[in-house]
C-alpha cells in the first residue's frame, strides 16, 4: 500500500486527493494546508485522513511514502527540496513523468498550460530541479 501525503488543498488539491483515494494500492494518509476551511473540507470528506497546517510535519511523517505538492508554483522548489528523501515527490497536476532530456534525475510534467519541469526524487539518488 502506497501511503501518500498531499501538501495543498486549494484549487487542485481536492482532485488529487480524490484521484489517489480511488486507486487500489494507494491511500491518502495526510493532507496539509494553511487554511482551516480547507482542512475542514478534508476532515468532512475523508474522515480517516490526518490533517495539519504544517507541511514540514507532513514531510517528516514516517507513515508517508510519497508526497504530492499541490501548491502555488513559487513554493514547489522549497517544498520539494524539504521532501527530498528516499521516497517519491510529485509536484502538481499529472503524475505521469516524462523523462527530461535536459538533466539527469529530472522529469517534465504535462500540465494544462503546456509542459513544465518539476522536481522528482528517485529512491536511488537525490533529485534535481530542472529549469
Amino acid at each position: 500500500m502506497l501511503r501518500i501525503g498531499v501538501i495543498g488543498y486549494g484549487y487542485w488539491g481536492p482532485n488529487i486527493v480524490r484521484n489517489f483515494s480511488s486507486i487500489d494500492g494507494a491511500r491518502v494518509t495526510a493532507v496539509s494546508d494553511l487554511r482551516d476551511e480547507s482542512l475542514k473540507k478534508v476532515e468532512k470528506g475523508y474522515p480517516g485522513v490526518r490533517t495539519t497546517k504544517s507541511a514540514d510535519e507532513l514531510i517528516r511523517s514516517t507513515d508517508i511514502d510519497a508526497v504530492a505538492i499541490v501548491t502555488p508554483v513559487f513554493t514547489h522548489y522549497q517544498l520539494a527540496k524539504k521532501a527530498s528523501r528516499p521516497a517519491s515527490t510529485y509536484s502538481s497536476r499529472n503524475l505521469s513523468p516524462i523523462p527530461s532530456p535536459r538533466r539527469r534525475n529530472s522529469s517534465t510534467w504535462p500540465s494544462r498550460s503546456g509542459f513544465a519541469s518539476w522536481w522528482t526524487t528517485p529512491s536511488s539518488s537525490p533529485g534535481r530541479c530542472a529549469r
